[in-house]
């Protein structure tokens, strides 16, 4: 079981996940949390409802569902050999994307043995898109 929080300007949204036979599950996400907080063993993360975030299996083309009532459907778009993001180079880089209903893509890219190390939402034929990138990775700080 790990957690990944995303820290956005005034706002952390932490989530839980496990890695299973069938793939990555979500166990569950908690919103305005506070940088820091551990919800591993949380008893919402310990529930029966979980989500898939990843199969075990996905080449490029694939199309999987995620979400807790499986409504988003990502495809896999590229497995790139190498990728930068601030300024550190990583390996076999998995990129998934979602078409939203207006037409906006969703793309995230996801490193092995790390997790997601940036993401694109892209809202206009222009490629005009907003942008995160990972800043920090590392263990959960204990008190």
């Amino acid at each position: 079981i790990y957690q990944v929080s995303r820290a956005n300007t005034g706002n952390t949204v932490s989530y839980v996940y496990q890695l299973t036979e069938d793939g990555v599950i979500e166990l569950a996400y908690y919103p305005n949390s506070y940088e820091g907080e551990d919800f591993r063993y949380h008893e919402d993360s310990l529930d029966e409802q979980v989500a898939t975030f990843f199969p075990a299996e996905l080449a490029v083309g694939d199309t999987f569902t995620r979400g807790y009532r499986d409504e988003l459907e990502f495809t896999v778009t590229d497995i790139l050999a190498e990728h930068e993001v601030e300024g550190e180079t990583y390996h076999d880089v998995l990129v998934i994307e979602s078409v939203m209903p207006e037409g906006e893509v969703q793309r995230y890219y996801y490193a092995p043995e790390i997790g997601e190390i940036a993401s694109e939402y892209i809202f206009d034929d222009e490629g005009n898109a907003i942008t995160t990138a990972l800043s920090e990775y590392g263990e959960v700080p204990t008190e």
